[in-house]
């Protein structure tokens, strides 16, 4: 069963100007060839006026597996941690929705 990983990460209070730039470099450097990984996209708020969107986040990122137990393995992958430790000083807190295909 498909396992979609949605990672929201939020800028800093003083963000640099090119921070989604690097989070996304980083981001291909290190995630895209983890094994497990089916699908990777990242993308921008779109700006949709309507209160129930939520704009404040600088990068979106989805992950696709094929299913949960391969997702757990990329938590744990030496990529994935450098990943995790490297763009740390580019955002403030991220926001995580996993869900499954039935």
């Amino acid at each position: 069963m498909p396992f979609h990983h949605h990672v929201y990460f939020y800028p800093t209070e003083a963000p640099g100007a090119d921070d989604t730039v690097r989070l996304e470099s980083l981001i291909r450097t290190y995630l895209s060839g983890i094994p497990g990984v089916v699908s990777l996209a990242t993308g921008r708020p779109a700006g949709t006026d309507r209160p129930v969107v939520d704009n404040e986040y600088m990068l979106a990122l989805l992950l696709t597996f094929p299913d949960a137990a391969a997702e757990k393995r990329y938590q744990d992958h030496p990529d994935h941690l450098t990943f995790a430790r490297e763009s740390r000083p580019l955002w403030s807190r991220v926001k995580v929705y996993d869900t499954v295909e039935e």
